[in-house]
């Protein structure tokens, strides 16, 4: 997954751990999305929702208003100037028939083993503004390390017991920000997983240009099992930078930059998990 990070407050976190807890019972589209059928017809084709207002709490694609505090001070300054922004996704991935029947526990186990095969993101494509709104590599080296600043690239991980909580230290090259080490922490509770991902070092575009500082970008994914499928929440937030930027005369409008990005990573989960056996 491209960079993700969660930054909340320690009551934030517990309260939503105690919501994990309490629930987490499987259920349907239907169900979640009572009265939405236009964004459950979309999520059951397979398309990846895509959102970076904050402007409107209530239209924001949460499944679980409970899962994300979303603090709309931190975007604007006094003057209500916009300061930083908010984007996030939501997809829809229906269970291959080879786990359907598998307990939520068995159906995590090789959900968190797909998910820590960060090396087969490498190659991962995404459509490219600069390049005219065509497919471009995204990311272009992706494995795991021992430590941040180590280039020695470790084998994916593979799980036989699921614990509940993992730390992976990553190393990855994209297209925009170049060579970075995040920190990939797991939370696994009962049907759930959620992640929060560090970006260790400052994101630069073209690895020249700073762009977003170490920790000014924050973001977490979720993956909530349903009755037929898995549902993929991931969001990310950014303080402390305005959603336009200008490098060399050209425009970056960073918002959507993010969101193809959520798109291509939504995608490679989709084909990860037609690989389930």
């Amino acid at each position: 997954m491209v960079i993700f990070r969660l930054y909340i407050k320690k009551v934030i976190f517990l309260g939503l751990m105690i919501f994990i807890v309490f629930n987490s019972s499987a259920s349907s589209l239907q169900d979640v999305f009572s009265g939405k059928a236009e964004l459950i017809e979309s999520l059951a084709a397979g398309n990846v929702e895509i959102n970076y207002s904050y402007n409107n709490p209530d239209d924001l694609l949460l499944p679980f208003k409970d899962w994300i505090n979303l603090d709309k001070s931190k975007f604007v300054d006094e003057e209500g100037t916009i300061t930083g922004f908010f984007t996030e996704a939501l997809s829809y991935i229906p269970y291959p028939d080879s786990i359907q029947d598998k307990s939520p526990t068995e159906k995590n186990l090789q959900i968190v083993n797909l998910l820590r095969a960060v090396s087969t993101q490498e190659g991962l494509t995404y459509i490219s503004y600069r390049k005219g709104n065509k497919p471009a590599v995204l990311i272009t080296k992706s494995y795991m390390v021992d430590r941040v600043g180590s280039r020695k690239k470790l084998e994916d991980p593979v799980l036989e017991i699921l614990p509940t909580k993992i730390i992976d230290l990553v190393y990855q090259s994209d297209s925009s920000f170049f060579g970075n080490y995040y920190q990939y922490d797991y939370t696994i509770a009962s049907d759930i997983i959620y992640i929060q991902v560090i970006n260790k070092t400052n994101l630069a575009v073209f690895g020249i240009f700073p762009a977003i500082t170490k920790e000014e970008y924050t973001a977490v994914v979720i993956l909530q099992q349903l009755e037929e499928g898995v549902l993929v929440y991931s969001n990310a937030e950014i303080i402390n930078r305005k959603p336009i930027i200008s490098i060399l005369g050209y425009k970056v409008h960073l918002p959507s930059a993010i969101a193809r990005r959520w798109t291509a990573v939504h995608n490679w989960l989709f084909s990860q998990m037609e690989t389930l056996k």
